[in-house]
C-alpha cells in the first residue's frame, strides 16, 4: 500500500497538457454540474461520457458545446 490518495478530477486535468484530449466520465447521475465547473476552465478538447443518458442531460443547453458519448 503507497498510501496515495485517489486524485481529484481537478488534479488529474491540471496534470494534463492542454494539447492532449480528455475523456471525462460521469459515473453517476448529479455530478455533471460539479464536473463541467473543472472542464470549463481547460483548454484540452474534452468528450463527456457516461453509461447513463440521464448523466449527460445538464450538457444540453444551448450555451453549452461538449462533446458526448452515450
Amino acid at each position: 500500500d503507497s498510501g496515495a490518495g485517489i486524485p481529484t478530477l481537478a488534479a488529474v486535468l491540471d496534470a494534463i497538457p492542454p494539447a492532449v484530449a480528455v475523456n471525462v466520465e460521469l459515473k453517476e447521475r448529479g455530478i455533471a454540474a460539479d464536473a463541467l465547473r473543472h472542464i470549463e476552465r481547460i483548454e484540452n478538447d474534452v468528450i463527456v461520457s457516461a453509461f447513463e443518458q440521464s448523466a449527460l442531460d445538464p450538457l444540453a443547453t444551448p450555451d453549452r458545446d461538449y462533446r458526448v458519448a452515450f
